[in-house]
């Protein structure tokens, strides 16, 4: 009898691992092909073997570090209400929550509601400042805000592990509980946009949850929000108390003071005069003014401020 519930157990699972495989790309990350594979020789080899010591080896060997500090915990949670025989709890939701951040990168990550807990995210730091960092992914399709004073500089490649949250401006940012510097590498270079692109569109923005990133006023396209960008256009207006100015090239944006184009932040720095032409890069953030959400570059240094002469 037991024999007999045992492996009707592991068929339900099977079934449902392959649907997962489906579901996620093919181009999936190991780890769920390993499960697989170990849950195969688990079930049709030894029987005294466990699952979660299975996952916990396999991932120690993929991520190539202490697997306390992978979706391990969780899954082993998990799993051990299921082979208690709690029909509330499914291992296959399990590994598709934990995995939907890791496999999907930033933009899976950004689509989960405030709170919900993000693992392993391999990233390449942009920018640094008191409190707070940007990183991004390696091929530059999402960067995102970190709450955290931690040791880092542009140009590290880290690990972190930490919840999604959303700041008041709707920015989501990740509220790290660990950030884990694997190597220091060349600093990324910057995605040129014109001014209209800036911040772009919603990502999956759901107004009733918070989930996804909400996009900006009168911007388009996809959502750039939390990525090392670079813009280049005339200077409209100036803020000294602010730190701020303003740039725009032409294109049909309006900053949250009302001038044409968009704001950039530049705390600290000598900023440009009105009407000289600049090209600037800094990170794609946003700042909300009334009901609306505006595009707001924050620049890191005076080398990204460069102004041309016409």
């Amino acid at each position: 009898m037991a024999r007999n519930l045992k492996y009707s157990m592991y068929a339900l699972f099977t079934v449902a691992l392959a649907s997962l495989c489906i579901a996620i790309s093919a181009d999936a990350p190991v780890p769920v092909d390993a499960i697989s594979r170990e849950f195969s020789a688990y079930v049709g080899q030894d029987s005294s073997a466990s699952p979660v010591d299975a996952i916990s080896r396999e991932f120690s060997a993929y991520v190539g570090q202490d697997s306390s500090a992978s979706p391990v915990d969780a899954i082993s949670r998990e799993f051990t209400a299921y082979v208690g025989q709690d029909s509330s709890a499914s291992p296959v939701d399990a590994i598709s929550r934990e995995f939907s951040a890791y496999a999907g990168g930033l933009l899976a990550a950004k689509k989960l509601a405030d709170s919900e807990i993000l693992y392993e995210l391999p990233l390449v730091v942009t920018a640094v400042w008191d409190g707070f960092f940007y990183a991004q992914d390696e091929m530059r399709s999402g960067g995102i805000r970190f709450a955290s004073s931690a040791p880092v500089h542009p140009g590290d490649s880290i690990r972190s592990a930490g919840t999604i949250q959303t700041n008041a401006d709707l920015e989501r940012y990740v509220q790290p509980t660990r950030v884990a510097v694997l190597k220091s590498g060349a600093r990324p270079e910057p995605l040129t946009l014109i001014t209209d692109a800036l911040g772009g569109g919603d990502w999956f923005y759901d107004l009733a949850t918070g989930k996804g990133q909400r996009g900006v006023f009168g911007s388009y396209g996809l959502n750039n929000i939390g990525l090392l960008v670079q813009i280049c256009g005339h200077v409209t207006s100036v803020d000294e108390t602010a730190n701020t100015f303003t740039v725009w090239d032409g294109s049909s944006i309006t900053a949250a003071d009302g001038n044409n184009g968009v704001r950039v932040w530049a705390p600290g720095l000598t900023l440009p005069n009105i009407n000289e032409l600049v090209t600037v890069t800094g990170i794609s953030s946003c700042e909300k003014v009334g009901n609306n959400l505006y595009s707001l570059l924050r620049v890191r240094e005076a080398g990204d401020i460069q102004t041309k002469v016409q």
